[in-house]
C-alpha cells in the first residue's frame, strides 16, 4: 500500500515538474523570439556603432573607473594605517573607528571590481584600435568581442597584448573580481567553488604596484608611448595586504 502511494506521488511530482519545465522552456522561447523580432532603429544603430568603434570612448571609461578605484584604495590604506597604529589590545575601538574599519573591509573588493572593469575597458579600447574584426555588431544589435566580455585574458589575446606570466595571473584575478569575487560571497555555480577556496577560507587580491603597472602597460600599448614599470613603493596602498574572509 505504502509503495503504491509513493509511486502515485512520484508520478504526480514527476508530471508536475515536467510540465513546469515545458512551460518555462516555452516562455524563454517566446521571450527570445519577441526580442529577435523587435525592430532596430537605424539611427540608434549608427550611433551605437560610432561609439563602439571609438577607442577614446573606451579609454575614457577605463580612466574614470581606475581613478575612482584608486581613491577607494587610498581611503582603505589610510584606515589600515590608523588600525595598525593602535597597539593590539591596548584599548577598545571607538564606535567611529569600528565603523571606519568595517567600511574598509568593503572598500577593497569594490575598488578591485572597479580596477577589473577599468582593465576590461582599456583592453577593449586596444582591441578597437588594433583589431579590425572586433567588436562585431550582431543581428540583434549586441556587441560581440569574440570572447566572454569579462574574460580579460581572452580580451588581451584579441588585442595582441604580450603578457608576462604574472600579468596573466593579474588579469585572471580581475576577471574573477568583475564576474563574482567582488560582488558575491561565492562563485556563480557550485562547480567553480574549488576545494582550495574552501580550505584557505579567504581570498586576496593583486597588489597595487601590479595593478597600476599593468594598467599603464595597456594604456601605453594603446597610445604608443614607451612603457616603464613603476617600482613598488611600500607606502603606496596595497590591496594584497588585507585578506577578506569568505567562508564562515
Amino acid at each position: 500500500m505504502v509503495a503504491t502511494i509513493a509511486g502515485v506521488v512520484g508520478l504526480v511530482l514527476g508530471g508536475a515538474l515536467g510540465w513546469s519545465a515545458k512551460v518555462l522552456s516555452l516562455r524563454l522561447r517566446k521571450r527570445t523570439a519577441n526580442h529577435q523580432k523587435r525592430p532596430i532603429d537605424p539611427e540608434k544603430t549608427d550611433y551605437f556603432e560610432k561609439v563602439m568603434q571609438n577607442p577614446d570612448a573606451w579609454q575614457g571609461q577605463a580612466e574614470g573607473l581606475f581613478d575612482v578605484g584608486r581613491r577607494l584604495i587610498s581611503q582603505w590604506n589610510d584606515t589600515q594605517k590608523k588600525w595598525h597604529a593602535i597597539p593590539g589590545g591596548s584599548r577598545r575601538l571607538t564606535p567611529q573607528e569600528s565603523g571606519q574599519l568595517q567600511l574598509a573591509l568593503y572598500l577593497q573588493p569594490i575598488a578591485t571590481m572597479l580596477f577589473g572593469l577599468a582593465m576590461e575597458n582599456m583592453l577593449k579600447a586596444l582591441i578597437v584600435a588594433t583589431n579590425p574584426d572586433y567588436p562585431r555588431l550582431t543581428s540583434d544589435a549586441r556587441l560581440d568581442w569574440g570572447a566572454n566580455g569579462h574574460d580579460l585574458v581572452r580580451l588581451s589575446e584579441k588585442s595582441q597584448l604580450a603578457l608576462e606570466p604574472h600579468e596573466t595571473w593579474v588579469l585572471k584575478e580581475y576577471s574573477k573580481a568583475v564576474v563574482w569575487k567582488s560582488r558575491y560571497p561565492l562563485p556563480i555555480g557550485a562547480s567553480r567553488f574549488t576545494d582550495e577556496l574552501v580550505i584557505e577560507q579567504n581570498m586576496s587580491f593583486p597588489g597595487w604596484s601590479q595593478t597600476l603597472n599593468l594598467f599603464i602597460k595597456i594604456r601605453c600599448e594603446l597610445t604608443g608611448e614607451p612603457y616603464e614599470p613603476i617600482p613598488a613603493d611600500p607606502e603606496e596602498p596595497g590591496p594584497s595586504s588585507l585578506v577578506i574572509k569568505r567562508v564562515p
